[in-house]
């Protein structure tokens, strides 16, 4: 199972912090964000229509490790952004001040990321937002040659040399060449400089990056998502090899998982555990593994199984 786009929206006014939404699947829970990436930051003051204000734009990425971000003080921004932005999609302001491109010149492909945005507005109220996604099903692959076949089936990997548009609500796009723009460039222009009379203060930052290898950037909390993901597929795996083992059949099998995948989502605290995290991504594969059966039946969805647990994970680890 792979996880899909999810997006998480914060707004703090002062002291108070509203969580909106986490969604994994077709699951929906509350649970925190904190931006914490202790990179350099890069400073570019973007100049509002009328130039008679900056913006601090403060960018967070890993140029060195061939990991960049173009916000939207960048002045190839627009040019970029005609390629994926429609005429038809609305206010495009809206959009921008939660969009960035991504570029990946490492000669690594990426599998999971996540970005966040702190804005900070004319009033001093901060909205802090971000997105994220995960390919876990690249991790389940130990041998580089199999690896590189999942990867090779799966478009939403960013591969070497590639530049992709991430924005809020939307899947994120590859950027290819230079191809005609689907809106001009000066309106795109005249949108981008109206975010500097709204906001005051941007920060956009990797907050966390996986390679295909499993090697990490970034803050902790991120990886310890995804590390307690991988940790939770392993556990509900080898439960289902042991009784397979023991003698269980497929439907006794899946009897046990339905009574998982059937119990209540648990909300996270404010600072999540990694038992936290495991408690609520077995409840996520026991209900991938019970899918299976509808689709497959039962014998095979417990082969499906089975077979995940037959050959060497990729091991995650931080640079």
């Amino acid at each position: 199972m792979a996880l899909p786009l999810h997006v998480n929206k914060r707004v703090i006014a002062v002291t108070a912090v509203l969580i909106a939404l986490l969604a994994i699947g077709l699951v929906a829970n509350t649970k925190p964000r904190s931006v914490r990436n202790d990179e350099p930051i890069r400073i570019v003051n973007a100049a509002n229509k009328d130039e008679t204000s900056m913006m601090d734009v403060r960018i967070k990425d890993f140029p060195e490790r061939g990991i960049s971000l173009i916000g939207p003080s960048s002045p190839s921004f627009a040019k970029m952004a005609a390629q994926v932005v429609k005429t038809d999609e609305g206010l495009v302001s809206e959009l921008f001040p939660y969009s960035v491109f991504l570029q990946n010149t490492s000669n690594r492909a990426v599998v999971g990321y996540r970005i966040t945005w702190e804005c900070v507005d004319k009033k001093g109220e901060t909205t802090l937002q971000d997105v994220s996604n995960i390919l876990s099903h690249i991790f389940l692959h130990g041998s580089e040659v199999e690896r590189n076949k999942a990867m090779a089936g799966d478009a939403r990997v960013m591969r070497p040399n590639s530049t992709w548009f991430i924005s809020l609500d939307r899947p994120e796009e590859r950027v290819e060449g230079t191809r005609p723009g689907k809106m001009e460039e000066s309106i795109l222009t005249s949108q981008i400089q109206l975010i500097s009379k709204e906001f005051s203060k941007v920060t956009i930052s990797v907050d966390g990056l996986f390679f295909e290898d499993g090697t990490f950037l970034g803050a902790d909390a991120f990886f310890t998502e995804v590390e307690s993901l991988m940790d939770a597929r392993r556990e509900l795996l080898s439960e289902v090899e042991s009784a397979h083992r023991s003698g269980a059949t497929a439907e006794d099998i899946l009897s046990k998982l339905e009574r998982i995948a059937n119990q209540e989502m648990p909300e996270f605290s404010e600072s999540p555990s990694r038992s936290e995290y495991m408690n609520s991504f077995r409840i996520l594969f026991a209900k991938d593994i019970v899918g299976m059966k509808t689709v497959f039946g039962s014998d095979k969805a417990i082969e499906d199984a089975r077979e995940q647990l037959s050959k060497p994970w990729v091991q995650l680890r931080r640079l």
